[in-house]
């Protein structure tokens, strides 16, 4: 859902980019490493789109992690999918390793072909890798008149509530509605309390982190990121807490249930690994999709359907503030704003740049 005010705050320090430089230069790495340029023109996009829409975690920063998996053998930089399982609504595909921003990408737009046709369509996807903002995928449908859905699994980095171990994924969930003289409804949010990547950013930065993010190996609260990290990777113990934390009485058995029901349909949907079960192999990442795409005028006329997230919009526009606030944030407004702002540059972090830029002195490429 992603309403943090931190997305919006300009940092004295931030390194501008022009836009179209940086998806060449993006797009131009993964064209170095052998996917081809559409292919590639593709991802670029997707890594871009998060950091205008201010998704600093999964933007040009996760540059390292890709070209990573591609030259370990565990992303293929060709897309060759084999179909598993096929109705006229729905379908199971085996993305063989490919690229998740490819396998997501062309896994919705055929989910849109079926709803174009049949009203609805689903596509469950296994053996994949990483596949950026989900929120990504969802809005595609939306200039469709329809309702986009999309969810994934990721290695195991929460522990349930009660538990000391990760056993289940950040698994986040994106749903995006249409709305007509509005900006569209997309609520795009991890179903842990952070996603690993805000604990990569911490870390990056020489931050500590709130100790209601995660949990050490014997359960205790956590400040350190890096630790938190490393006991990730190693699969020491601990990890990120889900969604509402590690109490009952604040609701923290819910983010755990909703993340269990996107690791059952994605991961256990696609017949992909689950739970501890992904990344256990060198090979592959092992990581599992959902996408849905619904016509509206399966149930209601798409034009009043949208006048009506209008005036839902403007209805909790228009509700009184608490004291110090006046504004009532839709999800993905946030975003849209940052994105609108970011038309032409993009700002980053010192960071994120000299990671960027350390790639460009190492692929011959400028930015």
């Amino acid at each position: 859902m992603r309403l943090l005010k931190e997305t919006t705050i300009k940092e004295e320090k931030s390194i501008s980019i022009a836009i179209k430089k940086l998806l060449k230069f993006t797009s131009k790495i993964f064209q170095h490493l052998g996917v081809c340029e559409e292919d590639a023109d593709i991802t670029a996009d997707i890594l871009v789109c998060a950091d205008r829409r201010g998704i600093h975690s999964h933007g040009v920063a996760r540059l390292p992690r890709y070209i990573e998996d591609i030259e370990q053998g565990r992303a293929s930089t060709t897309y060759s999918p084999d179909i598993v399982h096929q109705t006229p609504i729905s379908m199971v595909i085996d993305a063989n390793r490919g690229m998740g921003h490819i396998a997501g990408y062309r896994s919705m737009e055929k989910a849109i072909e079926m709803a174009d046709s049949s009203g609805i369509g689903m596509i469950a996807v296994r053996n994949s890798n990483h596949f950026g903002i989900a929120g990504y995928y969802s809005m595609m449908a939306l200039e469709h008149d329809m309702v986009g859905f999309t969810i994934c699994n990721t290695s195991p980095m929460v522990v349930p509530t009660y538990s000391r171990d990760a056993l289940i994924g950040t698994n986040p969930i994106s749903i995006a509605f249409p709305a007509k003289k509005h900006r569209a409804i997309v609520i795009d949010m991890a179903t842990s309390t952070v996603p690993r990547g805000r604990l990569e950013n911490y870390a990056r930065e020489g931050k500590t982190i709130p100790t209601t993010w995660a949990v050490d190996t014997e359960g205790k609260p956590v400040s350190d990121p890096e630790l938190v990290l490393k006991n990730l990777k190693e699969r020491l113990g601990g990890g990120l807490l889900p969604l509402g934390g590690s109490e009952v009485i604040n609701g923290g058995h819910k983010g755990y249930c909703l993340a269990l029901a996107v690791e059952v349909m994605s991961g256990l949907m696609a017949g992909g690994p689950f739970s501890t079960n992904i990344g256990r192999s060198r090979d592959s990442n092992d990581i599992s999709f959902f996408f849905s795409a619904m016509r509206i005028d399966l149930f209601r006329d798409a034009d009043e359907f949208k006048d009506d997230i209008d005036y839902l919009i403007d209805t909790i526009k228009r509700a009184d503030k608490v004291e110090g606030e006046d504004t009532i944030y839709i999800p993905g407004e946030i975003e849209f704003l940052n994105e609108e702002r970011n038309s032409i540059m993009v700002e980053i972090s010192p960071e994120i740049y000299t990671i960027v830029r350390n790639l460009g002195d190492r692929f011959g490429y400028e930015i």
